[in-house]
């Protein structure tokens, strides 16, 4: 079974000016990362914008990021989630044909937090293993999904041939918890939020899914790298710098949006975000800047 270790940058999704899927902004970013240390991707996430696109778009956002990525033998998780299981497995196939490591899957949203029971979600969860021979994550984002997976739920998933979890439940106590079941079962524990990327990985956690990689990926590589070797006094250093850059990132605007501004400052050609996300407007911009600047990002 693959295991993905490290810092994996949750990718954005570029698109052009005519609102398609921008893929010279998809290959620019990821050529990007990958001459900066990164060696492993979360494709169609959060970041990512999956929720605001077609399952079209995403096969071409697929399809591109994993063409992309092979070419610097980069590791991929691709998130299939939606919501239909039928076109979440329809997704999965279309990953795992395409050269994806892993798929993950947030619950099917929307009826998440009203409808959906344990039952239902699970049933979900072990079609799309049954689709696929690659290994299967659940996406844990209680935040946006309305669905907590606890630590238990994900016990039982485990049985119905899940192979690992991103973690967004944000919670040190839940976190430990669910890590504790993955580690019994040798299964995949990544982090799904850099504010918990010391806790979690010094606590055994195989790695962690960042926003903030995109746009420092060589220090969140330093971070990591101190907290598996356990120089902790190294590693909280790094951490406040980190939390710094991320509390700059998410002072204008949602820190995924910002990073459209920052990657662009950087050289990097990532075109632009799709509505209802808007882009800072210049003030805005100009001052997130200068505080990466003053920061050391840029």
């Amino acid at each position: 079974m693959k295991i993905i270790k490290g810092v994996v940058p949750a990718i954005l999704t570029p698109f052009n000016s005519n609102d398609n899927v921008y893929q010279k902004g998809i290959a620019s970013q990821i050529d990007y990362l990958a001459s900066n240390g990164i060696r492993s991707l979360f494709i169609g996430g959060s970041y990512g914008s999956f929720a605001l696109m077609s399952a079209s778009e995403r096969r071409k956002l697929i399809g591109w990021s994993l063409g992309d990525s092979a070419k610097h033998g980069m590791n991929s998780i691709v998130q299939i989630g939606a919501t239909t299981t039928q076109e979440a497995i329809e997704l999965a196939k279309f990953a795992e044909d395409h050269g994806a490591d892993i798929v993950a899957a947030v619950v099917p949203y929307y009826y998440s937090g009203s409808i959906l029971t344990e039952k239902d979600v699970s049933m979900h969860f072990k079609a799309i293993c049954d689709s696929v021979d690659i290994p299967v994550h659940c996406y844990n984002n209680p935040r946006t999904t309305g669905f907590d997976v606890s630590p238990d739920f994900f016990n039982r998933l485990i049985d119905l041939g899940l192979s690992g979890i991103k973690d967004g439940s944000g919670n040190v106590e839940r976190l430990t918890n669910i890590l504790e079941v993955a580690k019994k079962a040798n299964a995949n524990y990544i982090a799904g939020s850099t504010s918990l990327m010391f806790v979690s990985v010094v606590s055994g956690a195989d790695g962690c899914v960042s926003g903030v990689a995109l746009v420092a990926p060589n220090l969140l590589i330093d971070f990591y790298n101190a907290c598996t070797e356990k120089r902790v006094d190294e590693a909280l250093l790094l951490q406040r710098k980190i939390l710094k850059i991320r509390n700059i990132l998410q002072f204008s605007a949602p820190r995924a949006i910002t990073c459209y501004d920052i990657l662009h400052a950087k050289g990097v050609d990532v075109g632009t975000c799709r509505l209802p996300w808007r882009r800072l407007d210049k003030r805005a911009s100009d001052g997130v800047i200068r505080k990466m600047k003053d920061a050391g990002v840029l």
